[in-house]
């Protein structure tokens, strides 16, 4: 049995080997990356910058972490990690050291609201589970930047914090009302992975492998993740990211690798049949809980051409083909056409 601290090296050379292979179309780079970072070559895509700029705002972090309304009161979970998520790729983009540390510090300011049960006051579940899988993506692409060796220290801290979170999902995940939906599912076992992995909690781990082995059950032989019992274009790219970040940051062995990419595959092989590649449209017929029309929307809700453009752009990181090119043309299309 090798040793965590091996596990995690073999995992940053296996990434970087991903990265150096696959490679990427200049065409599609604002500018050729600076760093070495795993991701380096996906976050310079066009589609990345356009739609991270549309989303984050630098002003909206103060200096010591807290963001928007919680720099007068701690009142909002949501709002501190999507600045920290979107933050981190737009400090790496823009070489931006400044910005890059105070989006490591709104997680550190959340976690100092943490209750000592790992719980956050006023904070759902959805909102805890993706409070660490927003964070987590932030962490990675922060200690795989060029600024790994000045926040390493601080980020093995962060992500032991995420324990009590985690063990805190665990107990509560079976009752959450959605569980039975896929994007759900891998939520939760991308949360129990992740912390189990780096905590070295078996428990956390092997119940983290067990809802990942229910997503691959809940893929449809077409490749759609069932939701409301169903497909739906838009969370499908949900569940693609979050198995994107299973993926890079658990160490499988290579057989649990290859599920999680074959079932990628799949998946994106039945979004690119929903996406006009021309104009990036996404279509919404037949989804159980989106559309691009709310009113048509079972649940309200609709498409979310932002999380699509960077699922697209991760799995284009893997070597998807033409993942970047998809990327592209849906975030034309947000730019155009959505609010």
């Amino acid at each position: 049995m090798l040793s965590h601290k091996t596990q995690i090296y073999l995992l940053i050379c296996i990434s970087t080997i991903l990265v150096s292979l696959y490679g990427s179309n200049n065409d599609a780079l604002d500018n050729e990356p600076m760093h070495d970072s795993v991701l380096a070559k996906t976050l310079y895509l066009n589609a990345v910058g356009t739609v991270a700029d549309m989303r984050f705002k630098s002003s909206y972090i103060d200096s010591n972490g807290a963001v928007g309304t919680n720099q007068v009161s701690w009142s909002n979970l949501a709002i501190q990690v999507e600045a920290a998520y979107l933050g981190s790729i737009v400090a790496i983009r823009n070489n931006d050291y400044d910005l890059a540390n105070r989006c490591l510090k709104t997680v550190e300011f959340a976690l100092s609201h943490q209750n000592n049960n790992g719980t956050f006051t006023g904070s759902s579940a959805k909102d805890k589970a993706r409070f660490i899988v927003l964070s987590c993506a932030a962490l990675t692409f922060l200690e795989k930047s060029m600024w790994t060796d000045k926040f390493v220290d601080r980020i093995n801290y962060v992500v032991s914090k995420f324990h009590k979170i985690a063990l805190w999902v665990k107990d509560h995940s079976a009752s959450e009302p959605a569980i039975h939906n896929t994007n759900i599912k891998a939520a939760v076992a991308l949360v129990l992975l992740k912390v189990g992995f780096k905590v070295d909690n078996d428990e956390l781990f092997k119940e983290g492998e067990s809802y990942l082995k229910q997503v691959f059950v809940n893929q449809d032989n077409c490749g759609f993740y069932l939701e409301e019992g169903g497909w739906d274009s838009s969370y499908q790219m949900v569940t693609c990211f979050l198995l994107y970040s299973i993926y890079i940051a658990v160490f499988f062995e290579v057989e649990r690798q290859t599920q999680i990419i074959k079932s990628l595959e799949l998946a994106y092989e039945w979004e690119k049949q929903r996406i006009d590649k021309n104009s990036g449209k996404i279509d919404g017929t037949g989804n159980t809980r989106t559309a691009n029309e709310i009113a048509k929307s079972p649940e309200s809700k609709s498409i979310n051409y932002f999380e699509a453009t960077l699922s697209l752009a991760y799995l284009y990181s893997l070597g998807f083909e033409q993942a970047d090119i998809y990327a592209d043309s849906v975030a034309r299309y947000l730019v155009e056409n959505v609010n």
